[in-house]
């Protein structure tokens, strides 16, 4: 036997047992990060769009008491469709590559924001129903199309089918936030993902900042003039007195241009980020003021429709940087 073999003896040890110091100092294969929570996000948000378009499109929901929605349930189930696109997106983004394309602190940020809100929305919505349906609260009629026996059935509703649906998915977000920390740390060192050519290109960062331009001071030009929409029935009543903000509405279209601008020109560039924020906050206050006040078209159209603005906006300022440092797919 030669000098660099080893003799079986030396192999197996003393007792004949296998010398298992080198395997333990193997590596162990690494456990995959788990991502689960923004799949979960991602389909419970889809399951909860179809509902909301049959009513959106007019259908009847004569189970719930509802045989001919109204402008009020049409308009309400159409934002509610655009914010589950919008929750089943986040969900994804937290959990994959592509959604490193944002800024972190943007994405994070909304994630708990909406899971906050979804929350908020849960209890909030919850413990009223339950009020009401035990008896503690009567019942007051709207008018002859929202009658007490109508509301109590929409109450069982939203107690046991769509409350709940709210419930899962601030805990689907907040999950998805956490599980998206596990994954930054792992995606630390790779490369940002490359978007294709026509993702990247200036002219859709303009055409994006024009579209939350048009948008902004179409409608808010409107309404700051006193005008009413379809969308606002209750414009001379409660919080919705939007002929009343004439100021306020004339202030957001005036940010609006001035962000635009910004954007358009690809100037100040932090500034351009700060105001673009701001519209998007000013929205998701919005938003957190309709869950508050049981304001359905604050929360479910006002509020999305801000936010959405500054959403664009900020689009318009990822896309332009990503054609100045990232790589783009040919």
């Amino acid at each position: 036997m030669s000098e660099t073999q080893l003799s079986d003896k030396e192999v197996a040890g003393e007792d004949g047992d296998v010398d298992d110091r080198d395997m333990s100092a193997a590596p162990q294969p690494e456990r995959p990060p788990r991502t689960w929570a923004g799949w979960a996000g991602m389909w419970w948000s889809l399951i909860y769009i179809p509902p909301h378009l049959w009513v959106a499109f007019g259908g009847t929901a004569g189970i719930m008491g509802i045989p001919d929605p109204g402008p009020e349930e049409k308009a309400a189930n159409w934002g509610a469709s655009v914010l589950c696109v919008g929750a089943a997106l986040v969900s994804m983004a937290l959990v994959k590559q592509w959604g490193r394309i944002a800024p972190r602190w943007l994405l994070i940020g909304i994630a708990w924001g909406a899971a906050a809100v979804a929350l908020l929305h849960w209890a909030a919505l919850s413990v009223l129903t339950a009020l009401r349906l035990t008896g503690v609260m009567p019942y007051e009629a709207k008018d002859d199309y929202f009658t007490a026996e109508k509301l109590a059935s929409i109450d069982r509703w939203n107690l046991f089918v769509f409350e709940p649906w709210f419930l899962g998915l601030g805990v689907f977000l907040i999950i998805g936030a956490l599980q998206s920390r596990t994954l930054a740390k792992q995606w630390r060192h790779d490369p940002t993902p490359a978007l294709p050519t026509w993702m990247t290109s200036t002219g859709w960062a303009r055409l994006l900042c024009l579209l939350g331009l048009a948008v902004a001071l179409g409608l808010h030009v409107v309404w700051a003039t006193g005008n009413r929409l379809l969308l606002a029935p209750q414009a001379n009543t409660g919080i919705g007195r939007l002929n009343d903000w004439w100021v306020y509405d004339l202030g957001v279209a005036v940010l609006c241009v001035l962000t635009a601008y910004l954007v358009w020109t690809n100037a100040l560039t932090p500034l351009a980020r700060i105001m673009s924020g701001t519209i998007t906050m000013m929205g998701f206050l919005q938003v957190m003021w309709g869950v508050f006040t049981f304001d359905w078209y604050l929360f479910a159209v006002y509020g999305p429709f801000v936010t959405g603005i500054g959403l664009l906006f900020e689009l318009s300022i990822i896309r332009t940087r990503l054609d100045k440092g990232v790589s783009v797919q040919k």
